[in-house]
């Protein structure tokens, strides 16, 4: 069932490993990637969907996939996902397509339009669209021009005041969003990739990045830095009119 308005939750950034004794940064991303899915579950709010928003494996790791498809496996809420700068989208796709996870394209559900875009570039940890996949958004959203819409992609794609960080933004989010600001069905931008809570307005789009469910980055820094922050995820709620709300919450 569908609900009004649409409940949503993205979890992003997972690095999970093939082989479960290896940690990031110190952190066990599986046990803390269920900790987060626990506290998500802990309101029995109904849910329409999953976001998984890129970095799901940590090193390409085709078991990586498995245990991630496993670990999602009693969720009974459909799963769409965009590959991160650490997946292999190939190997990522074969895994998931036979648990039904949809991947990037366009997609229709309730009262909304969702976009989700490849943003890896492969070898680089920055990203970028491409001219095929600027023609093809454009293209699907002259196909719902009244349709409340939701791009969903990896790499961020305005600039977050962080030297570091900013050298893997998408490198051509001038041509994104020349493209985005013709279509004012656009609501929103949701991303992963930067490891922190980010929640701005570019005029009428929301533009929303989310904690990961591992190890944080601390913002605005120069150089790398964690973050002492707890791992998160995001609930949305997307409304009939177009309106957005959401709240991050961490374990």
């Amino acid at each position: 069932m569908i609900h009004a308005p649409l409940r949503i939750l993205q979890f992003t950034d997972t690095h999970i490993f093939a082989d479960p004794t290896k940690t990031l940064g110190g952190m066990d991303t599986r046990a803390s990637l269920r900790a987060v899915m626990d506290r998500a579950r802990a309101d029995a709010t109904p849910v329409d969907l999953v976001l998984l928003t890129g970095d799901l494996a940590a090193a390409e790791e085709g078991d990586a996939y498995r245990w991630l498809v496993d670990a999602f496996s009693t969720w009974d809420t459909p799963i769409w996902y965009v590959p991160g700068n650490h997946d292999n989208p190939d190997t990522l796709a074969a895994i998931v397509a036979a648990a039904g996870w949809r991947g990037c394209g366009s997609y229709r559900l309730g009262d909304w339009h969702f976009v989700l875009l490849n943003s890896a570039v492969p070898g680089e940890e920055y990203g970028a669209l491409g001219d095929a996949a600027l023609a093809n958004l454009a293209h699907r959203l002259a196909q719902y021009p009244e349709t409340p819409t939701l791009i969903v992609l990896h790499h961020h794609p305005v600039r977050l005041d962080s030297r570091w960080m900013d050298t893997m933004v998408l490198r051509d989010a001038p041509a994104f969003w020349a493209l985005v600001e013709r279509h004012t069905q656009v609501r929103g931008v949701l991303w992963g990739h930067v490891h922190q809570n980010y929640d701005r307005f570019r005029g009428a789009v929301r533009l929303l990045a989310t904690p990961s469910t591992c190890v944080q980055f601390a913002p605005r820094s120069r150089e790398f830095a964690r973050d002492r922050l707890g791992a998160g995820f995001r609930r949305l709620q997307l409304h009939r009119d177009g309106t957005i709300t959401t709240q991050v919450e961490r374990v």
